[in-house]
């Protein structure tokens, strides 16, 4: 029996497996036969619909449409197959599937290189082909909450026993690690300020702590070039002054502190990318690749939503507003925290961080796990307020930074530990 003829009968015959199957499937991998096709298109409307997808009703209501003899095939599926062997049955038609599309690839991509495309048109076609690729989920929301209860205590407590205190990877920032409890996995993080207020300092800082901890961690910098990256970051671990790197009026002492900073930085699992046309597409493109030839990436940092090619929209606002779930997608099937920088709307009336303030659409807020911001009564004051307004993981509040604005270096103010919301 062809794997098609399984599933389909499966799906007749389980409400919960038929769920399983419209989220993995498309009709378009039942390609091989057009009538497979148009069945699981039929069961997809009747779902939508609400209607009953008795398979007597489905066939009744695609007479002449498919061979009829397909009823009795349908009906033969075995009633013992449980939806845990329908299940593997359809991994093994998405693996199948997914496979003969990237050989496929290949002489796609002769005909785009031999065809006139240039490198930028034909990556963003390669692109939109590997988006058809889509790995079995093994169909999870659906799983009742008892089987997940043991896997989740044995996760709890190998937590405890490990002595973790947040289950997520530490920014090293304690407050902040205490609040979201770490940097979780497949969590989109909005960090939000006026210019000059030092959101690309923190997120810096952040890729330095998290990286020097041994995480693989890209940094996408849109707003500065890769030199000015590297001034910023030297000047951070060997406390000096940012701009007497740039202009290369160090002492012979400084430059021993600037060497010495160098030689760490080397050794980091940290990758930095300046490019300028740098839109949703290419950050795909470069998690892939790293993570190809490095392994798993642990955190990526974005810097800044402004500065990138958004995604298509109507206006302004839709281009923002679909950049962000995209971003929200990226970060979710790549299974790693990505950290997103904004610029606030200068037009408020007020000037409290809250989740309307980011600058373009609404929606910024509403795709974000997290949304924080970086405040301060006048731009030239050695601290900076760090407000967390959203918080999908637990709670809100707000605390007072260091802002060391030479060294691009981040701190705690002991004197005023914390103020909550």
């Amino acid at each position: 029996m062809k794997i098609e003829h399984l599933v389909l009968g499966r799906m007749f015959r389980s409400e919960n497996f038929k769920h399983t199957a419209l989220a993995a499937l498309r009709a378009y991998d039942f390609k091989e036969k057009k009538d497979y096709a148009t069945i699981f298109s039929t069961i997809r409307a009747f779902t939508k619909e609400e209607k009953s997808c008795d398979i007597l009703l489905v066939f009744q209501f695609l007479l002449h449409k498919v061979d009829q003899t397909l009823v009795c095939d349908l009906c033969g599926v075995d009633e013992c197959v449980t939806d845990f062997e329908a299940n593997q049955v359809l991994r093994a038609m998405l693996e199948r599937n997914n496979m003969a599309l990237l050989n496929g690839f290949a002489e796609e991509l002769q005909q785009l290189t031999s065809g006139g495309h240039t490198v930028a048109e034909t990556l963003a076609e390669m692109d939109q082909a590997m988006d058809l690729v889509k790995p079995f989920s093994g169909g999870e929301d659906a799983q009742p909450i008892k089987n997940l209860t043991e896997a989740y205590l044995d996760r709890k407590m190998a937590q405890r026993a490990q002595g973790k205190e947040i289950k997520g990877i530490p920014t090293g920032f304690t407050w902040l690690d205490r609040k979201l409890s770490g940097l979780n996995k497949g969590n989109l993080i909005t960090l939000a300020a006026d210019t000059s207020f030092g959101k690309s300092a923190f997120l810096q800082h952040i890729c330095l702590n998290i990286s020097g901890a041994g995480h693989n961690t890209i940094l996408f910098t849109i707003e500065m070039p890769r030199e000015e990256v590297l001034d910023r970051m030297v000047a951070n671990i060997a406390l000096l002054d940012h701009t007497r790197i740039r202009a290369a009026t160090l002492t012979q002492e400084e430059v021993g502190r600037m060497i010495n900073a160098l030689s760490y930085i080397d050794e980091l699992p940290l990758w930095i990318d300046d490019a300028t046309e740098c839109g949703c597409d290419h950050i795909k493109r470069m998690c892939r690749k790293v993570k190809n030839t490095c392994g798993e990436i642990e955190f990526v940092g974005v810097d800044l939503l402004q500065k990138m090619e958004l995604e298509r929209g109507e206006k302004e606002n839709l281009k923002l507003a679909n950049t962000t779930k995209r971003l929200e997608k990226i970060a979710k099937q790549g299974n790693f925290p990505l950290m997103l920088l904004s610029h606030v709307n200068r037009s408020a009336d007020e000037d409290t961080p809250r989740t309307g303030r980011l600058l373009g659409s609404s929606m910024i807020g509403g795709d974000s796990n997290t949304v924080m911001f970086l405040s301060a009564l006048d731009i030239k004051d050695t601290w900076r307020w760090l407000t967390i307004t959203k918080n999908r993981g637990g709670e809100t509040g707000a605390t007072k930074l260091e802002f060391a604005g030479k060294y691009m270096r981040f701190g705690k103010i002991q004197a005023k530990r914390e103020e909550e919301q």
